[in-house]
């Protein structure tokens, strides 16, 4: 019997189910702790990880905090929509300062394989990938990231004699 991919399911589900290709990190399944993400993405043969934490940024382009830069003017400007005063108080840098990612693992599944759908399991912090075969079997979760809420710390498992 062929096991079906269920559909996406609401946020408000503690086991949403995501399916694959996902070309973007920005479209993975996100894993976090408030410092920690990971986010588990890609297609075809690929299984992409980027790792990022919450205080590893690129501060160049950030606002420099000028003379007469107080909470009390820019709440004044804010309320009124003064893009004026918020230019004078913030001059455009032409950079932003962003988040940077910490690592990206990329795992090449053997030949024959390629990603089918991820599980995120809220209450675990785990991430299971689905896999399908040349047969279009799903199979049963064969990769697992799992995130410690405590630690950060990521961890990686699949089932003996699987090799990626």
């Amino acid at each position: 019997m062929k096991k079906e991919i269920p559909e996406p399911r609401i946020a408000g589900d503690d086991y949403p189910f995501w399916r694959f290709p996902l070309p973007r990190p920005q479209t993975g399944v996100p894993l976090g702790n408030s410092r920690t993400g990971l986010l588990v993405w890609g297609g075809g043969g690929v299984l992409r990880l980027t790792v990022g934490l919450a205080d590893l940024w690129d501060h160049r382009g950030g606002a420099e905090w000028r003379e007469g830069s107080s909470y009390r003017r820019i709440r004044a400007a804010l309320e009124a929509r003064d893009e004026a005063a918020l230019a004078e108080i913030f001059p455009p840098s032409g950079m932003t300062p962003q988040v940077l990612p910490l690592g990206r693992v990329e795992i090449a599944l053997p030949a024959g394989l390629e990603i089918a759908a991820a599980r995120l399991d809220v209450r675990r912090g785990s991430c299971s990938v689905f896999l399908r075969g040349r047969a279009g079997r799903l199979s049963d979760p064969v990769l697992e990231a799992v995130l410690d809420r405590a630690t950060g710390a990521v961890s990686l498992s699949w089932p003996a004699g699987f090799a990626p």
